[in-house]
């Protein structure tokens, strides 16, 4: 609690207001960025997703990105130095870089919930939810963005987005594995490393600011909120491969095997730490080979790992029934990608 009485007097004359701080990007693999915006109220930027809403463009990967982590600079050299032709290479999207967040955003696809579903969850909560580029009334597809009252260190950020999800799935909405209605958040997207595309032109596009008698996150009430069992095993920091998009996704080439290894790590490791939290192996379990097929397994690498990681599950034997209709579901999903 005293980290985060801190972190509110890092900007004290915007703290308590309704606001978002977040880093743009042109691209997934663009390595310096192009700026950041420190506070923005929310009435800004929802003028601001509005005005791009109303642009056509040619593909999803033609619109820019954020991400509600803000980085610091890239080190400069001295005139002489640059001078004689020496530069610095290498992303500022670093772990070490991060400098802070505000706002929490998430990513709502494959699932049953609507915007004004979340509403009813979070009844005084403010948010904005906008459609993305796949999004159509038979498949509805989103983005909701909160905003906060004060920057939190990176940490906090991934503890608060899980909150949000452990309290949809305590009002009754399922994971991508669960019998009910289905929730649909994105759980690969709950950490500080997550980018998000702004909205373009699209059919079927809508954007809703649920803003009246609702207030921003606190997240100085929120903390309390977090589970206990979140707190015993929280989700580890994103990788540096994470961070910096160095891997090219399968449908665009190939990944490298150093970066391939990392990212496996990573994701081995994310499943140890948050798999035999009571309640969350099957969901875990369905986010570990989403996280491997993203880092470029094929099917028998995921299948092998997969059983092996089963064994440090609370229920190893249900965790390894479930491999083939895993690997059958993403397979689906990325052949409809």
């Amino acid at each position: 609690m005293h980290v985060l009485h801190e972190w509110a007097e890092s900007a004290p004359e915007t703290r308590g207001t309704s606001a978002f701080a977040y880093s743009r990007w042109l691209s997934k693999s663009d390595r310096t960025g192009q700026g950041c915006t420190i506070h923005e109220t929310t009435a800004d930027l929802v003028a601001e997703l509005r005005r791009r809403q109303d642009i056509v463009r040619v593909c999803k990967e033609a619109a820019s990105l954020i991400c509600p982590t803000l980085f610091a600079e890239r080190l400069t050299l001295p005139d002489h130095l640059a001078a004689l032709g020496i530069s610095i290479d290498g992303p500022i999207r670093t772990k070490v870089n991060a400098i802070g967040c505000r706002g929490l955003w998430l990513d709502i696809e494959h699932g049953d919930m609507s915007p004004e579903d979340f509403a009813r969850v979070f009844p005084d909560l403010q948010f904005i939810a906008y459609s993305s580029w796949s999004h159509t009334a038979e498949a509805p597809r989103y983005r909701i963005a909160v905003p906060s009252t004060q920057f939190v260190p990176a940490e906090v950020q991934a503890l608060l987005l899980h909150t949000i999800v452990d309290r949809l799935e305590a009002a009754g909405w399922c994971d991508a594995l669960g019998d009910g209605k289905k929730h649909g958040v994105d759980v690969g997207k709950l950490h500080e490393a997550a980018m998000f595309y702004l909205p373009s032109q699209r059919p079927d596009c809508f954007l809703a600011h649920f803003g009246a008698d609702r207030k921003p996150l606190d997240p100085l009430q929120w903390v309390h909120l977090i589970s206990d069992d979140l707190l015993a095993s929280p989700p580890p920091p994103a990788s540096p491969e994470v961070f910096a998009h160095a891997c090219v996704p399968q449908d665009q080439g190939a990944v490298s095997s150093g970066c391939k290894d990392q990212l496996v790590q990573w994701a081995t490791e994310y499943w140890r730490r948050r798999g035999c939290v009571k309640g969350k192996g099957r969901t875990q379990f369905w986010l570990l080979t989403k996280r491997l097929d993203g880092a470029g397994c094929d099917e028998e690498e995921m299948r092998s790992i997969l059983h092996e990681q089963a064994g440090h599950a609370t229920n190893p034997e249900e965790r390894r029934g479930e491999i083939d209709r895993l690997l059958r579901d993403h397979g689906e999903l990325r052949r409809a990608a």
